[in-house]
């Protein structure tokens, strides 16, 4: 268990972990959907609109009109239309799919508080909004399922107080279903897709370069699945709506349309059921205030982890860390001391994550972390190694992998230090490493496509470059899984450091 996880949640990231480790030994860490689902997110949302775009061409506001302008496309158009037609079902599907894994992964990696707090609570608004552009889009075809979905809809909005004739006669026997209605429901279905990306926009205003585009690969293998599905099975329309009578039984769509058989199974009101949702809503809301953290403890050297602060005096406003920082964070606005620099940094406390990619990325010792500066890691090296490294194995260990510090003690020849984020290692650092005489140099992060403070793996990858000319340092990943896996991984480095001195 992740000793840096809520204990609440342990059990919980542990399934999710041993998951994501499995399709990552299956596809490769880079081309895992669960290392990439809100851009896959992004991608479904793209085949939704132009697939919707194409439809809406072809579609005709009234009854019946709007069943047969459907219908010409679905059967008409066979090999163009009806794929399409498909495709905008199934990826609408795919996305409900994506989204709830989504939010499962940032809960159980307890990526929701604190810092990251409005990022889950954004995400959380998009979610009654997908529902509803979803099911209101199943009122625009105008067959049976689709006078099921209004009757149940207007049942519920007939529960307000509204000053207005009630929905719900829309639907009545023999009731005039006008275009109005087909117009009303088409501008809903539209202008929701608008509201999801503006949701979209503020869900990730305050990240720094968001992962929006997943893996070429991945884009072509699930374009090549939607297309499948949609041959192997179309989506097709149920009989015409007919007002005349009751409202039968139609095959359901339980991605969307799970309430109305839900209501009708515990002979619940829709409305009930409704608002049964939106107090689990409201909690999903309040989740980052309510679920406890685990304590912050200090190291057994006394280094405590804490929000950035600069040192003004040091500061020449290069924007290094600007550019470093995963969250927005630090931010560059006018000098205010006086000094010959035009500009410095300011540091957002509440968006900080006191992850220390920012250390390393400053130039000038002008950020500290608590106790961490990049002076600091240094000496805590030099106090490790009292008397040179000579014949062992510097360790870096990051604190968000899920290792516990006593699997090292299995190991030969180590020192460790266990580190807020591996990213916090700069080249400066593991070049004093190599003057004291160390073997080699063993980074342990956690994996680079999921670290925990995101452009962990950017930072790392940099470092990677920047040291790639010096011999004996290694960079491994730990599986938080398989935490003592990590001793197979120093025992190869080290063999391999060994090969390197001959």
């Amino acid at each position: 268990m992740n000793p840096q996880i809520s204990p609440l949640l342990r059990p919980g990231n542990a399934v999710l972990v041993y998951l994501q480790e499995r399709l990552s030994a299956i596809f490769s860490p880079r081309l895992n959907p669960m290392y990439n689902l809100g851009a896959l997110a992004l991608y479904l949302l793209y085949a939704i609109v132009i697939s919707g775009i194409y439809i809406f061409l072809f579609y005709r506001m009234s009854l019946p009109s709007a069943y047969n302008s459907i219908q010409s496309l679905t059967e008409g158009q066979k090999y163009l239309g009806g794929i399409m037609r498909s495709i905008h079902r199934y990826a609408s599907d795919g996305l409900v799919v994506v989204v709830v894994l989504h939010a499962l992964q940032a809960f159980f990696s307890d990526r929701f508080r604190k810092y990251r707090w409005f990022m889950w609570v954004t995400g959380c608004i998009a979610l009654p909004v997908l529902w509803l552009e979803g099911a209101s889009g199943y009122l625009l075809v105008a067959d049976e399922k689709a006078k099921m979905v209004g009757v149940q809809l207007a049942g519920w909005l007939d529960t307000f107080p509204l000053a207005v004739e009630p929905f719900s006669r829309n639907f009545i026997q023999g009731g005039p279903l006008s275009s109005l209605v087909f117009f009303i429901a088409t501008f809903v279905h539209v202008g929701l897709v608008v509201g999801i990306f503006g949701i979209l926009w503020f869900h990730n205003m305050r990240i720094s370069r968001p992962l929006v585009d997943p893996p070429k690969e991945l884009t072509v293998w699930f374009g090549i699945i939607l297309v499948a599905v949609s041959i192997l099975k179309p989506a097709v329309s149920a009989p015409i709506a007919d007002l005349t009578a009751l409202t039968g039984s139609s095959e359901i769509d339980w991605f969307y349309l799970w309430p109305f058989p839900l209501a009708d199974a515990y002979s619940a009101a829709v409305s009930t059921v409704f608002m049964t949702g939106a107090g689990g809503f409201l909690l999903l809301l309040v989740i980052p205030w309510i679920i406890p953290g685990p304590a912050r403890k200090v190291d057994a050297a006394g280094a405590v982890t804490d929000v950035v602060k600069v040192d003004l005096s040091a500061c020449t406003g290069c924007a290094q860390c600007v550019k470093a920082c995963p969250f927005e964070a630090i931010h560059i606005v006018p000098r205010t001391d006086g000094r010959k620099y035009d500009d410095e940094v300011e540091i957002y406390a509440g968006r900080c994550a006191s992850c220390g990619l920012c250390l390393p990325a400053c130039p000038f010792p002008a950020l500290t972390m608590g106790t961490w500066t990049n002076e600091y890691l240094i000496q805590r090296v030099k106090a490790l190694l009292p008397n040179g490294g000579t014949g062992k194995t510097m360790v870096f260990s990051c604190g968000r992998a899920g290792v516990n510090d006593r699997i090292y003690g299995n190991a030969h020849n180590v020192v460790v230090l266990t580190l807020p984020c591996a990213g916090i290692i700069g080249t400066k650092t593991i070049n004093e490493c190599l003057k004291l005489g160390v073997s080699g140099i063993v980074v342990a992060s956690c994996v680079p496509e999921d670290g925990h403070y995101r452009l962990a793996k950017r930072k790392l990858d940099l470092t990677r470059l920047e040291v790639s000319h010096l011999k004996g340092v290694k960079m491994v990943t730990v599986l938080a899984s398989r935490p003592r896996s990590i001793l197979d991984e120093i025992q190869r480095a080290q063999a391999e450091f060994v090969e390197l001195k001959k």
